[in-house]
């Protein structure tokens, strides 16, 4: 039962990638994991492609072919010269059933392979420092140059080496931020930051490349290719012999049975050949894996601002709506007269044309909470609100509570004295299990959310910050608490453990007003003062250069980030709608409706719709896809 189950589980992972249900870099990281593959582990750590074949040009050009690497062949095939050389040795082989043949003595992934890619971030620095008897590897031996390493993985007998999964999220990999001593080369460059390709500005801007490169149509309707040879049908067998894709015997599952060793000093030379030299993944599938369905041409509110369609305007108040949120089949939104109100949310596809049906007249309202504390903005009502698990967490209250209140029918559930000053703002992670509050008290409260109510005291109080906090963000998958402050740093800790992990301060010292964080521990912050977006991400050195800033030229009131973390949206006071690249925030364009300031904005948890309420109480939602009626 548990291996049938295994195995409709990794169908149905095939089939959801299949329909363009998930990224081509989680489907990677899910046949890994079920491989057996995990970051916990050197030895068998997760394994992805080399993309991409050109390092060399000024301008990266991701609708040319000749960019990318060729997928249905294992690195050791990509150049002729030295497949010849590799198929001439094969063939001198005996066949001995004790030593099979192979094409390569070496591995595309291995623990050293691992700690080469890794080695400028802990604990990877410390581990290959062990694995070198207690110094560093020779400095031309080390990660120094993508180009060079790619044409060595190309050209090198020796080396077949694939990529680790970092290459796609981790730019610190590339950098030298511990300011390590790694030596000289001999052609007396000293090692520091990894040499990126001409076309890569920063190693943000590499791995943003390179993530688009990965997910790009090229890659996607190939990558079942090399999910064959490296996971698939491809892996062993006379196919992976067709496929000049076999490797050392003793690197694949089931090679050799170790109890079976009498002899002590043969069974840990065998233990330690398997460890140092490389391990195949468990083998997946005796079939051929599924072809990506192609894309179909489809414009969306993020890559064509002439597919915007505005479905739906409905005033909902008359006072104005601070915050929206979309749960399940229910629409929440609270205004800044402390009034709430869960709607029917009913989004449906007739025709080709999108529909939405709310029911703003038949909704019931409820009052929450007691009083605002004086000299609270109106427009910063947003940050003080937040909604999960059927609660509306609210803060801003005269008496420094923090409250929660029922959504289905407006009981109060809590009223929560924590902090010393008033609530400034409230964040709930993107799992809805931790609440974070953030106060004039200049503290930061971490709340575990239960069923019904928060928890009676906050897990963690932060600290940090000489002025109060203004806004916070909460991530359960970067394990990141981010707050903003008006001493104009942000602060970002570990959710786990509470840990400070390191300040940010704006590039002009002025207050932090808004702040939007992603899963992948992207950032971007706004200031009043300056009216200008700012990116960095949670692993930002505090002297160094943000990654991005420009000016928004007025005033904004909220910011989303879109779960794949691309695209930033931005409500304005102008009643803009603006859409940004998230990478470096440049301007998409901006979608106006009625000229009403934008108080609020949000996404469905499907990124169909764009939710935006407004300073008179309208709520505002635009599809973020344009289907269209095929021709009969």
């Amino acid at each position: 039962v548990a291996e049938r189950s295994w195995r409709e589980r990794r169908f149905a992972l095939t089939d959801a990638w299949q329909r363009r249900e998930i990224s081509n870099f989680d489907y990677l990281m899910e046949l890994n994991t079920y491989s057996g593959r995990s970051h916990n582990d050197l030895n068998q750590y997760p394994v992805f492609p080399w993309v991409l074949a050109d390092y060399t040009s000024e301008r990266l050009d991701l609708c040319d072919g000749a960019s990318y690497r060729d997928l249905s062949k294992p690195v050791g095939a990509l150049n002729e010269e030295r497949l010849a050389q590799i198929l001439e040795r094969y063939e001198q082989m005996a066949d001995d059933a004790d030593l099979p043949r192979f094409h390569y003595g070496s591995h595309y992934s291995s623990a050293a392979i691992v700690l080469f890619f890794a080695i400028r971030l802990e604990p990877f620095t410390t581990l290959a420092i062990r694995l070198q008897n207690g110094t560093f590897d020779y400095a031309d031996r080390m990660f120094h140059s993508i180009r060079d390493t790619f044409v060595q993985a190309t050209s090198n007998r020796q080396d077949v080496k694939e990529l680790i999964p970092e290459f796609f999220y981790q730019p610190e990999i590339l950098r030298n931020l511990n300011g390590l001593d790694l030596g000289e080369r001999q052609d007396r460059v000293a090692l520091g930051a990894v040499q990126l390709p001409r076309w890569a500005h920063s190693p943000d801007d590499f791995v943003f490349k390179h993530r688009q490169a990965l997910e790009c149509e090229y890659v996607s309707m190939r990558l079942h290719e090399w999910v064959d040879l490296v996971f698939g049908v491809k892996q062993r067998g006379p196919l992976a012999h067709a496929a000049l894709n076999v490797f050392y015997y003793l690197t694949y599952e089931g090679a050799v049975d170790l109890d079976a060793i009498v002899d002590e000093r043969e069974r840990r030379a065998t233990e330690s050949q398997i460890n140092e030299f490389g391990n195949t993944p468990s083998q997946l599938s005796k079939q051929a894996f599924k072809r990506r369905a192609p894309m179909l041409p489809a414009p969306t509110l993020f890559t064509d601002a002439a597919a915007a369609s505005l479905c739906l305007r409905v005033k909902l108040s008359r006072a104005c709506i601070s915050a929206i949120s979309v749960r399940g089949d229910r629409l929440i939104w609270a205004s800044a007269d402390r009034l709430f109100s869960s709607n029917r949310w009913q989004p449906s596809t007739t025709r080709g044309a999108l529909a939405l049906e709310v029911s703003p007249n038949r909704a019931v309202r409820f009052r929450f909470g007691v009083p605002l504390a004086a000299g609270l903005l109106e427009h910063r009502m947003t940050m003080r609100v937040a909604c999960g698990n059927g609660i509306l967490f609210s803060g801003g209250h005269w008496d420094f509570s923090l409250r929660c209140t029922s959504v289905a029918d407006g009981r109060p559930l809590q009223c929560l004295r924590a902090h010393s000053d008033v609530v400034t703002c409230v964040a709930l992670s993107e799992d809805g299990s931790t609440l974070v509050s953030g106060s004039r008290d200049t503290t930061s409260m971490v709340w575990s959310v239960g069923r019904q109510a928060l928890a009676d005291k906050p897990r963690l109080v932060l600290y940090g910050h000489d002025d109060e906090v203004t806004c916070a963000a909460v991530s359960s998958a970067a394990d990141s608490v981010v707050s903003g402050s008006a001493d104009g740093s942000l602060i970002v800790y570990a959710l786990r453990s509470g840990q400070y992990m390191r300040s940010i301060d704006h590039p002009r010292c002025h207050s932090v007003d808004l702040l939007a964080l992603d899963a992948q521990g992207r950032i971007v912050f706004f200031s009043l003062r300056d009216n200008a977006l700012h990116r960095c991400t949670i692993n930002q050195q505090r002297r160094a250069p943000l990654l991005a800033s420009v000016g928004a030229n007025e005033r904004l009131n909220a910011l989303a980030l879109a779960a794949s973390g691309e695209m930033l949206l931005c409500a304005g006071e102008s009643g803009a709608l603006t859409l940004r690249r998230a990478h470096d925030l440049q301007l998409l364009h901006a979608l106006r409706a009625d000229g009403d300031a934008l108080r609020c904005v949000a996404l469905s948890p499907d990124e169909a719709f764009v939710l935006a309420a407004t300073h008179h109480g309208n709520l505002l939602v635009w599809a973020t896809h344009v289907e269209r009626q095929r021709a009969a």
